[in-house]
């Protein structure tokens, strides 16, 4: 899963930067989703660690870096008290006026607070690709699939997905 969602992100990097957004806004991104979700629709190996995933972003459409690619900084928490924090970059999209397809990737910190499933680090990596609809005031909802692994780093590497909700603030437009 974590090397599908690498070689989106790299192959979409490689088109025109036609398809990026024009003055695009920074944006504060809410998230409420399944962490575990893929143990808890019971597709691979029967053990059930699912939990509320929620979610805070920063997304820095206006610190474009190259070819459209932007910085994110992101916390996670789950039901179960567990924690990543990291940052990555991503890349919008526009496959329409208002449909955006956004893969993104980034590094960072898990703590695994009172959840069972061990993701077998503290270093893990997370790979996302998400699917949003942008209303006519530049906000926007958006539904996305991730996961997260330590990527071969530690001794075992279980991963997990989650899947989640996302809601984008334009910071322009609010504060």
């Amino acid at each position: 899963m974590k090397s599908l969602f690498l070689s989106i992100a790299f192959i979409m990097s490689l088109f025109p930067c036609g398809v990026c957004a024009e003055g695009s806004d920074d944006y504060v991104s809410i998230g409420l989703g399944v962490y575990d979700s893929f143990r808890a629709l019971d597709i691979y190996d029967h053990q059930n660690f699912a939990t509320t995933d929620f979610r805070l972003e920063y997304r820095a459409d206006s610190a474009d870096l190259f070819w459209g690619i932007a910085p994110h900084v992101s916390l996670e928490y789950t039901g179960e008290d567990s924690f990543w924090g990291g940052a990555g970059l991503y890349r919008d999209f526009y496959v329409t006026d208002q449909f955006i397809i956004t893969p993104n990737v980034a590094v960072g910190a898990y703590n695994q607070g009172s959840s069972d499933l061990d993701l077998g680090g503290t270093l893990e990596f997370r790979n996302q690709i998400e699917f949003t609809y942008e209303m006519e005031n530049d906000w926007r909802l958006g539904a996305s699939i991730g996961h997260i692994s330590n990527a071969g780093t530690g001794d075992d590497n279980p991963g997990t997905e989650i899947i989640n909700i996302y809601y984008h603030i334009p910071v322009g437009r609010v504060f």
